[in-house]
């Protein structure tokens, strides 16, 4: 009896042994699980947060790069406006004179008589050394030629709208109507580059522009 208690009880012994080194190994087990999935689960939220991190700064450098595509594209297009301008602004009085001395010359030999007058000059927005000056013509269709002068004044009216220099119509105003108008009145503004050969402005050209008819409305 004595040795079966005894065989009974190592067994007990050797049993709750192997239980405890199994809960340990169970638990070490565990842990060990546990703490992986830990670091795994860190290690992605640093994943992710390093992607979101990148996007934003991808985004970041995107916008830029935007921001300076639009920057250069609008002085680019300043650019070609101004040089646009350039292109149909008169280099100076004295071209302006001779623009005058021309559409002098067409109106005589359109069969009109023609007159202008300066209005004060203004600068012109956006353009260095520019400057616009307002203009009014009149044309008279002398006596004889009454009863065609309507197509003369249209056609002088388009011919001077239709010049390569930069001019900005503000009125056209024709006095009779059909075969019996004999005055027009334009009212427009050239855009002339200040030069030093004459530097009083518009009034210079009274002196640089050849005599004309002082007919006029």
């Amino acid at each position: 009896m004595r040795l079966s208690r005894f065989v009974d009880h190592v067994i007990k012994q050797y049993i709750q042994t192997r239980g405890r080194y199994f809960l340990f190994i169970l638990l070490g087990i565990v842990s060990c699980v546990g703490v992986w999935w830990s670091l795994n689960h860190r290690i992605s939220l640093v994943d992710a947060l390093t992607a979101d991190t990148l996007r934003y700064l991808k985004l970041a450098e995107d916008v830029e790069r935007l921001r300076a595509l639009d920057l250069d594209t609008e002085l680019v297009l300043l650019r070609q406006r101004v040089h646009d301008a350039n292109g149909l602004v008169l280099p100076g009085y004295t071209a302006l004179a001779d623009f005058l001395n021309t559409q002098s010359a067409a109106a005589m030999s359109a069969g009109l008589e023609m007159s202008y007058r300066f209005l004060p000059e203004y600068d012109v927005e956006g353009l260095e050394s520019v400057r616009a000056a307002p203009l009014v013509f009149s044309l008279v269709v002398p006596g004889k030629d009454k009863h065609n002068g309507f197509g003369k004044l249209l056609a002088f009216g388009r011919h001077l709208h239709e010049q390569p220099w930069r001019q900005s119509l503000t009125s056209m105003e024709v006095v009779g109507q059909g075969g019996g108008a004999q005055k027009m009145r334009i009212e427009t503004a050239l855009w002339v580059r200040v030069d030093d050969t004459l530097t009083t402005g518009s009034s210079a050209l009274v002196a640089a522009a050849s005599p004309l008819s002082e007919a006029g409305l």
